[in-house]
């Protein structure tokens, strides 16, 4: 059995959304000046090389790898039936593998984000 990551692809935004390109930019830049405003040292700097690089054809801003497994929605990844998971059986819980069947996980990522710091949920997963 496989299990490590199988697959990867890099591409840059604007294969990846060509009709909003310039909605993107737009409110990329907006962001960016918002986060200039704040006087942070250096941080200026560091989101003009990051908008430099969103406007590039060439610059792999999205990635997406498959993966040799069943990944639930939490982000949990079992390659084997587990008869102790805790998940939450809902429509959104991919639930866990059924013996004798082989699985693959999409991940989406983006390279280049422009947010710093963590997401604070009241209601994780």
């Amino acid at each position: 059995m496989r299990t490590g990551i199988t697959s990867f692809a890099y591409f840059p935004i604007s294969l990846a959304n060509p009709k909003n390109l310039s909605s993107i930019y737009a409110t990329a830049e907006e962001e960016v000046k918002a986060m200039k405003a704040k006087g942070i040292p250096g941080l200026s700097e560091q989101l003009d090389i990051q908008i430099e690089a969103l406007r590039d054809p060439q610059s792999p801003d999205c990635e997406l790898i498959a993966f040799p497994g069943l990944s639930n929605r939490r982000g949990e990844i079992e390659m084997e039936p587990n008869p102790k998971s805790t998940m939450l059986m809902n429509e959104l819980d991919t639930g866990t593998p059924e013996p004798g069947k082989s699985y693959v996980s999409m991940f989406g990522m983006l390279n280049h984000p422009l947010s710093r710091g963590f997401i604070v949920c009241s209601h994780p997963f």
